[in-house]
């Protein structure tokens, strides 16, 4: 896993693509982070980036929100203003874990300018990840902002009877969330800045786990 120290190196010596940041930053659970903006705020990392992802042959249009195109090129979903400035992206992994049945869907990177339309990644997380294989589960590193919206996608899940669990993927222990309470007592016993963290995950799917 990269330290902050490592990418922060690498940006100032210019050694990553605003692409490979976002390859590189985050991956597994909710491990306290600081924001960060995978090189994005640099417009000359921005302008690659951009280039890359229209001129991918993958990339097709996949819908709209508030009038703006949806793009997907991969596994990168992104929006772009009509001047051709990167709104938002969102990176996601389709993988499967021995302590899960199935395979899932980790969001391992996501990024928002600021006056994107509100509303957006939540509107990609229930119409575009969760439908991929109806299991998504949370990744390794988080930011507060991360948390909130996290937080917020576990309450909507409870109240439409999609299934909450929390699991530890090192320990393969796996229980249900049937409420927000014990969501929230439960985050403020794994959030953290230390390793043994990133074990603890929250899996949101219409799947039943086995006990």
């Amino acid at each position: 896993m990269c330290s902050k120290e490592f990418i922060q190196q690498n940006k100032l010596e210019g050694r990553l693509t605003a692409a490979e940041l976002v390859d590189r930053l985050l991956f597994e659970s909710p491990r306290d982070i600081d924001s960060v903006d995978f090189g994005l705020s640099d417009p000359i990392k921005e302008a690659r980036l951009v280039y890359d992802l229209n001129r991918d042959s993958r990339t097709n249009v996949i819908g709209t929100y508030a009038g703006l195109e949806l793009k997907k090129c991969g596994h990168t979903i992104f929006v772009m203003s009509d001047t051709r400035r990167l709104l938002y992206f969102v990176k996601f992994v389709d993988k499967s874990y021995s302590a899960l049945r199935g395979r899932h869907v980790t969001q391992i990177a996501v990024w928002r300018r600021a006056g994107t339309p509100s509303g957006l990644a939540k509107h990609v997380f229930w119409e575009y990840l969760f439908p991929i294989h109806c299991t998504i589960m949370t990744d390794s590193m988080q930011t507060a902002q991360g948390r909130y919206f996290w937080g917020d996608r576990v309450q909507e899940a409870l109240q439409s009877g999609h299934l909450v669990y929390r699991v530890n993927v090192l320990k393969r222990e796996r229980s249900p969330i049937r409420s927000f309470d014990e969501f929230e007592a439960w985050r403020r016993t794994v959030y953290g800045a230390e390793d043994k963290h990133e074990q603890e995950r929250v899996i949101i799917t219409d799947n039943p786990l086995p006990p």
